[in-house]
């Protein structure tokens, strides 16, 4: 499935896979998911690829792009322009994902309406495999400048992961504490990398 320059706007999910998905590839490219009454992309079933690339999940009511917890596949989102959203910018929810690759995301002003309560991105409590570099994961909505509305530029729910990397982003102007944009709580598990990452001594 190829969606390419395509705007979905004011719909009740943007882009949506339910459980029941079992395909081999989704490519979303170019593509733009905006003032949905949930989620802008979300994203579940037991497919092989899904690649997110370039693309705008903002305005939304709920999350801007949500994994979901049956999506086991590998997934590659690159370049993603994620602001504005009510809930988190970026939820990966999935228990047993193989590869989410989050590269170069611009992702600030989410949690809108309410300073604090969400996050820039939000690895769920049994998701592994995960890979964050790059791009900056904080500050307001218009320029990603200053100080916004998310309360952590990464949040990592649960003590025990595998191979959760997140390495070089920026992670300054979040609101819950403007000295520490990353919180995790990680006591067991193996590969577990955070290092060089602006705005945090994690």
């Amino acid at each position: 499935v190829y969606v390419t320059n395509t705007s979905a706007i004011r719909l009740r999910r943007s882009f949506y896979s339910d459980s029941s998905w079992d395909g081999n590839f989704f490519y979303f490219q170019n593509s733009e998911a905006e003032r949905a009454s949930s989620d802008g992309f979300s994203i579940n079933g037991t497919g092989n690829f899904v690649t997110i690339d370039n693309c705008f999940a903002c305005t939304n009511n709920g999350n801007g792009i949500n994994i979901l917890s049956d999506q086991n596949s590998s997934v590659n989102i690159t370049n993603p322009n994620v602001r504005d959203n009510v809930g988190h910018g970026i939820l990966i929810d999935a228990n047993n994902i193989n590869n989410c690759s989050i590269v170069n995301p611009a992702v600030g002003g989410n949690s809108r309406g309410s300073s604090g309560t969400n996050h820039g991105i939000v690895i769920g409590s049994n998701a592994n495999n995960v890979y964050i570099t790059g791009g900056k994961i904080g500050g307001n909505t218009d320029e990603l400048s200053g100080t916004g509305t998310q309360g952590y530029g990464i949040q990592i729910n649960g003590g025990t992961h595998n191979n959760i990397r997140i390495i070089g982003t920026n992670v300054t102007g979040n609101a819950t504490n403007s000295s520490e944009g990353i919180t995790q709580s990680i006591s067991s598990g193996t590969g577990n990398s955070i290092q060089f990452n602006a705005g945090s001594t994690t």
